[in-house]
């Protein structure tokens, strides 16, 4: 199994328990549709914050505010300090994330 499909079947919904919304931008990340609404398109704003486009408000709406991409960086690496992931799986995570100008 390579390691995407790893990620995908340990950190979905009936296995891994978080809140929504992380379980709505690990989704994304790992090109899933674990929730309802769906995430279509995530980026970084200059300042630093996450804002998320969903199925609901598609591209003509307004986006969704997530939190910061520190945050999510930091709580994606949680969870290999709680040993839920792997280094190897923090690192192709961490490689999903969207970074300013990279949406």
């Amino acid at each position: 199994m390579d390691l995407e499909a790893h990620l995908i079947q340990k950190l979905a919904p009936d296995r891994f328990r978080t809140s929504g919304k992380f379980h709505a931008i690990l989704a994304h990340l790992l090109h899933q549709k674990w929730v309802t609404p769906s995430i279509v398109s995530l980026s970084v704003t200059s300042d630093g914050f996450l804002i998320a486009r969903d199925e609901e408000r598609g591209y003509d709406g307004g986006g969704r505010f997530l939190g910061t991409a520190a945050a999510l960086r930091k709580n994606i690496a949680g969870m290999e300090r709680d040993g839920i992931i792997t280094t190897a799986e923090r690192q192709h995570l961490l490689g999903r994330v969207p970074v300013y100008g990279n949406g």
